[in-house]
This record gives structure tokens, C-alpha cells and sequence, in this order.
């Protein structure tokens, strides 16, 4: 069986010798990068943006979303 995973690129690597280790074929196609925002205004802008159109659990606050993505 052919495995392909699909995680960023260091986390992909490691999954992959993981499951060769366990006898499976399986390869890297590493589809998306995790990175820090160059800026974070731009996030915290759709943060908030999201916010006006979302109903959050009460133990969420807008500000700990922010502080997630930031």
C-alpha cells in the first residue's frame, strides 16, 4: 500500500519514516507550509472579521482566538 502525506515538510518527514519503519511505502508530498504571518494586523483583521459572522463557545473569547492565530 502506498502512503502519501501530505503535511508540511518536517512534520511529513517524520510520519514518513514512521510508517516505513512499520513496512508501508509511503512518501512526502508536502501540500502546505505552517508559518508565522509576515503581519500580524492582517490577521488580526480577519480575526475580527470572522468574528462579527461567528458565535463562539463561552469559554472562547475573541481575544484568545486572536492570541491563537497571532
Amino acid at each position: 500500500m502506498k502512503v502519501i502525506v501530505t503535511r508540511p515538510l518536517a512534520e511529513a518527514q517524520t510520519w514518513v519514516a514512521q510508517l516505513q519503519a512499520k513496512g508501508l511505502d509511503a512518501i512526502a508530498l508536502p501540500l502546505i507550509e505552517i508559518a508565522a504571518a509576515k503581519d500580524s494586523q492582517v490577521v488580526a483583521n480577519a480575526v475580527a472579521e470572522t468574528m462579527r459572522h461567528t458565535t463562539l463557545p463561552s469559554c472562547l473569547s475573541a481575544a484568545t482566538l486572536c492570541a491563537i492565530f497571532i
